[in-house]
């Protein structure tokens, strides 16, 4: 199959029910189509892995996960509504969320200083913890930044599985040592270690850092090559929250993070420590 605009491929509704309208985002490892259900008049978008990439270890770890990603169902994840694992290339159908990334949100901020207010804040959180807690039952995401966040109505919805590992598969725990932005990357993925769900947690402190703040929560390196970025996470001391936000305080209970059942959880641990 010839991935362009005005292919057509199977889908939700059939065969030959989804035609590709174009291209809507590209990176190392995929991407992505707006397609149209010509049955529904529904829109969807279309994941592919990058040709070049099918006869690899990260093409076969995304034709295993199809299946496993539509296990997730959550206001706060991007829905994976049908898959074609044996096709080629194989691909992901999810529901088309037609607003901005939170990159894109919090650059724009940044460059004016528009903080969010805490209010917001408190939500977001939420949003990105309940949504990545309802993932981590099933997969292991491996490359949470806010590139792959998108903003829905004023809410976050966590995107792109095609790079995620199933936590309950034994023989598929090694690191892709290449998978996930080097800003993002866990300690224990620059020393090549097992992963576990503590790669995604810390991943998702240093975007939540950014949401609170519009900073990045580590020292960014003056060279951002692979070792300078290695050093930084194996070594250099994360910025303090309230340093940058004055109206920000040291949370006392699980009240600080918002409503979310995961907040909660989260704020419970902290108090404890």
């Amino acid at each position: 199959m010839v991935v362009s605009a005005g292919a057509r491929l199977d889908g939700p509704s059939g065969p030959g029910s989804l035609e590709l309208v174009r291209r809507i985002g590209q990176g190392r490892f995929g991407e992505v189509y707006l397609a149209t259900d010509s049955t529904t008049g529904g829109q969807f978008a279309v994941k592919f892995p990058q040709s070049s990439l099918l006869d690899s270890d990260e093409a076969i770890a995304f034709k295993n996960d199809l299946d496993k990603a539509g296990r997730v169902k959550h206001p706060n994840v991007v829905e994976v509504v049908w898959a074609s694992p044996n096709s080629l290339p194989p691909y992901l159908v999810m529901e088309f969320v037609d607003g901005d990334t939170l990159q894109s949100e919090l650059g724009r901020r940044a460059a004016t200083r528009d903080q969010l207010q805490p209010d917001q804040v408190r939500h977001w959180f939420g949003n990105l913890l309940d949504g990545i807690e309802a993932i981590n039952a099933v997969l292991l995401h491996r490359d949470i930044k806010p590139d792959n966040i998108l903003i829905d109505g004023g809410n976050l919805k966590v995107a792109d599985f095609g790079l995620a590992k199933i936590l309950d598969a034994a023989t598929r725990t090694q690191t892709f040592k290449e998978v996930g932005a080097m800003a993002y990357l866990a300690p224990e993925g620059w020393r090549g270690e097992t992963s576990t769900i503590h790669r995604d947690m810390y991943a998702v402190g240093l975007v939540l850092f950014e949401i609170a703040t519009l900073e990045y929560g580590l020292p960014i390196p003056s060279d951002r090559n692979g070792d300078q970025w290695k050093e930084t996470h194996l070594f250099k001391r994360p910025k303090r929250l309230t340093d940058s936000r004055s109206d920000f305080q040291r949370p006392s209970s699980s009240c600080c993070f918002g409503s979310s059942p995961s907040a909660h959880r989260i704020g419970s641990r902290r108090g404890q420590r």
